[in-house]
């Protein structure tokens, strides 16, 4: 294997164990005033990422260099990161025991961790 590709796999693999250290709490609390959570800035870059791959393959095709705006608080506030990607009783119990964590609701959705996981197994 490339020893780039090589690197990129031990971060992904490193940085999940990290990831589930911090708390639910910890996720939604905004690093400053006026400023996103880790959920919300979680949440745009997945936005930026899916906005500027159109962007690329628009720019193969079209004449023009011009692009609709991207309203990036918009789309966060919109998308409604903040209540979304709730972890898993598996993933709560190897984080904060105090957290409300502990009884995730029924609508909750699969976590990156657990989609991973998933296909890790097969």
């Amino acid at each position: 294997m490339d020893q780039s590709l090589a690197d990129f796999k031990e971060t992904i693999d490193l940085t999940a164990p990290r990831l589930l250290q911090i708390t639910e709490a910890q996720s939604e609390q905004p690093r400053a005033e006026d400023h996103w959570s880790s959920k919300q800035i979680i949440g745009h870059l997945i936005d930026s990422a899916a906005n500027n791959h159109a962007r690329f393959v628009l720019g193969q095709i079209k004449d023009d260099l011009v692009f609709p705006g991207y309203d990036q608080n918009g789309w966060v506030q919109i998308q409604h990161y903040q209540a979304r990607f709730k972890r898993s009783r598996q993933e709560s119990d190897r984080g904060d025991a105090s957290d409300e964590r502990r009884n995730p609701s029924s609508d909750t959705q699969a976590s990156p961790v657990q989609i991973h996981s998933q296909f890790r197994r097969r």
